[in-house]
């Protein structure tokens, strides 16, 4: 669950968040970290086919007519990813465990003010141990980069291990509360068209969402849409 109201503490992860360079290949994006203790590389999954380069986005080839919204959303998806990617490194290295109920949500906000999309800091937020329906307050990393909730153009969180396998196949896409974070931003004039909600999953894929307004929603639409990577 996100909300961009404060609900409580949160914890900015300013130092090493963003890989140094990061690659996709096949089904699985991977960031490289250097340090003084030598180089680390995290993961995550990407579902779908990575797809062709936008230049060969074409409406009057089928191949590539269901990739078309990443047309519009490229430069999101990649910087999307690179968040993920951060988030990703976040869980494995925090020592919380990822397979425990101790594992919390992170999350950043991605917003465009006019230069190209930016991402804001990585921030934490609950477990299933704190609550029910853990949540992360993205305040913080929209405020991080100067944000206004009209300039959001996707929202990356993860959705951390529950002990229920029923509701971490659920987790996979948004929740009610993620819904509804979204329709506040578009209420606010955040760009319905580039609106993007991202789902870490607990086995580290990212799932990527279309925003859709409320009457168009049902249990299992939108589908997640496949992410392109072409303008990293």
């Amino acid at each position: 669950m996100i909300c961009l109201v404060s609900i409580g503490s949160t914890t900015g992860l300013a130092s090493g968040q963003w890989p140094n360079s990061w690659s996709c290949s096949s089904s699985q994006c991977t960031g490289v970290y250097s340090s003084s203790g030598g180089q680390q590389s995290y993961s995550v999954g990407i579902p779908f086919a990575n797809v062709a380069p936008s230049t060969e986005f074409q409406s009057a080839n089928e191949e590539f007519t269901e990739f078309e919204p990443n047309a519009l959303n490229c430069d999101v998806d990649g910087k999307a990813v690179e968040a993920a990617i951060g988030i990703k490194k976040t869980i494995d290295t925090d020592g919380l465990g990822n397979n425990t109920k101790n594992q919390t949500e992170y999350g950043t906000v991605l917003a465009d003010k006019g230069s190209g999309v930016q991402a804001g800091s990585i921030v934490q937020g609950q477990s299933y141990n704190q609550s029910a329906q853990p949540s992360v307050n993205l305040t913080p990393p929209r405020n991080s980069i100067g944000a206004t909730n009209a300039q959001v153009v996707g929202i990356v969180h993860s959705h951390p291990y529950s002990g229920s396998s029923t509701i971490d196949n659920a987790n996979k896409r948004p929740s009610p509360a993620d819904w509804a974070t979204a329709d506040q931003l578009v209420a606010q004039g955040a760009n319905a068209f580039r609106l993007t909600l991202y789902i870490i999953d607990r086995w580290g894929n990212v799932w990527a969402y279309a925003y859709k307004g409320p009457s168009q929603r049902t249990s299992n639409f939108p589908p997640a849409r496949n992410l392109s990577t072409a303008c990293q």
